[in-house]
């Protein structure tokens, strides 16, 4: 591990890093914006800058982005988190290097952070499949189950109903309705 605070080795170590990564070298290198490691100050990538004008169309191919994303399933936004998740085990080694590089962390702090991300997907994936409040969220597209509430507790019967949402909903069992 002592060849990360090599000060020759570093620029040589990111690219390798990077390129296992599938980073091509056009997106570090003939930029310029240098970024430095705090190890030792020694020029670890050379990255474009960004215009107001430039932000600001990201800004908005983000918001695009959101509005669709945002009509994906949460089990299947799940999936994605899911998979980053195991990307990151699969290079926890790559990344936690670059991470005690770019940041100037110990190898096992920069470890931690990665595992960290791990950890993360892992939660967020659960969080996709949570049951909170009365809504519980569809494999489906634009799709909800809802319980509604009434004057009775609700009990698990079965007994469905259609609404104008699109989603079933669950009704006390001894409702007129579920007769």
């Amino acid at each position: 591990m002592t060849e990360i605070l090599s000060t020759p080795a570093i620029p040589a170590i990111v690219r390798d890093i990077l390129a296992s990564l599938g980073i091509g070298t056009d997106r570090f290198q003939g930029g310029t914006l240098v970024v430095t490691s705090p190890i030792d100050g020694t020029p670890i990538a050379a990255v474009p800058e960004t215009t107001a004008s430039d932000v600001a169309a990201a800004i908005s191919r983000a918001q695009a982005a959101f509005l669709q994303w945002r009509t994906v399933p949460a089990p299947r936004r799940g999936e994605l988190v899911r998979r980053l998740g195991e990307e990151l085990r699969v290079n926890k080694a790559a990344v936690g290097r670059l991470v005690t590089i770019e940041v100037g962390k110990s190898v096992s702090e920069g470890l931690g952070e990665v595992q960290e991300m791990i950890d993360i997907c892992d939660f967020a994936v659960g969080l996709s499949r949570q049951l909170y409040g009365l809504t519980i969220q569809s494999e489906r597209a634009d799709h909800r189950l809802i319980a509604f509430g009434g004057p009775r507790p609700h009990v698990a019967s079965g007994c469905l109903r259609r609404h104008g949402h699109g989603g079933p909903a669950l009704h006390d069992a001894k409702a007129p309705d579920c007769a």
